[in-house]
Parts: C-alpha cells; sequence; structure tokens
C-alpha cells in the first residue's frame, strides 16, 4: 500500500493552504499531546509577562508617559546655574548709558570695550565677559544678547563679534 499525497494545480490554492494550516495545527496539537505540562506553562508565562508590563508602566513614574514636568525642589548639579559676575549686566559709566539712550547704532558704544574670554556651561552655553567703559562695567554676554543694538553673534576663545545692520565690529583679547 503506497501513500499518495494530493496534487494541486494552479486552481487549486486555496486547498493546498488548508491543508498547509491544517498541519501546521495538527504539529501544534502533537506538540501539547507529547508536552502536557506546557499547557499550564505556557498561559502563565504570558500571564506573568503581561502583568510584568503593567506593573512597569504604573511604577515607572511617567518615563513612557511623558511626564516629565521637573520638580522645582530636585537641584541638578549640571545646570547651567552659576552667577559669574554681580550686577545683571547693569552698566554703571553713565557716558556709555546715555550714548545708547541717543545712538543705539553708535560705534563709540564699543570704543572702549575689552574681551576678557568666556565661561562655557555644561550645556555648551558659552558666555562672554567684556569690560566696557570707564568704570570698569564687565558684562556676561552670550549670543545673540545686546549691548545698545549690538548683537553678540559669536565667541571664540580669541575674539567675540557683534554685528548692528549691516556693520561688524570685532573685539579681540
Amino acid at each position: 500500500m503506497a501513500l499518495e499525497l494530493p496534487k494541486f494545480g494552479k486552481k487549486d490554492k486555496a486547498a493546498k493552504a488548508s491543508v498547509q494550516k491544517n498541519d501546521f495545527v495538527l504539529k501544534i496539537m502533537d506538540f501539547f499531546d507529547k508536552n502536557p505540562i506546557m499547557k499550564i506553562i505556557i498561559p502563565v508565562v504570558l500571564f506573568l509577562i503581561l502583568v510584568g508590563i503593567l506593573l512597569f508602566l504604573i511604577l515607572s513614574d511617567g518615563v513612557l508617559t511623558g511626564d516629565n514636568v521637573p520638580d522645582p525642589n530636585d537641584i541638578n548639579v549640571n545646570q547651567n546655574q552659576v552667577q559669574v559676575l554681580p550686577d545683571n549686566n547693569n552698566l554703571k559709566d553713565k557716558e556709555i548709558v546715555e550714548l545708547i539712550d541717543q545712538d543705539p547704532l553708535s560705534e563709540d558704544i564699543l570704543a572702549s570695550a575689552k574681551y576678557k574670554g568666556y565661561v562655557k556651561g555644561s550645556s555648551g552655553l558659552k558666555t562672554a565677559l567684556i569690560q566696557i567703559g570707564s568704570a570698569g562695567d564687565t558684562l556676561t554676554l552670550a549670543k545673540g544678547e545686546t549691548v545698545g543694538s549690538w548683537e553678540l553673534i559669536e565667541i571664540t576663545s580669541d575674539y567675540v563679534l557683534f554685528k548692528a545692520g549691516e556693520v561688524t565690529k570685532k573685539i579681540s583679547k
């Protein structure tokens, strides 16, 4: 007695898929017949995985849910919270203040300016230290901040570059 396999043509693809599906189901049933303990182990493992995922989501303190509002009482030592110089860039030199009030584009505003260097924070932000005026005022300026209408556009170790309209002014150490 010979075992005959069914022959499928182009017209009978659905029948072939059905036999393959039935073959897969038979293999799974055969596996569970040979390993009856797996009927218990697999559902328990799937249940434990589901419980683990739910506990992780609940106890993750909002890491995955986007609830990342910082607590104001937390102190992060890596934040740029150092006050380099007091007085918050208030100019004491009355001549410079009057010049800014009269003509904020005047090149004389930066005529007495001396570049002292810069401080670089942990985030990479550079803050230039610029001495200006006869009163020895020292300004701390980041890129984009202004003195009068002069905007600080570049900070390097050797110079700072200001721009007012189309005019630029380079102040070196």
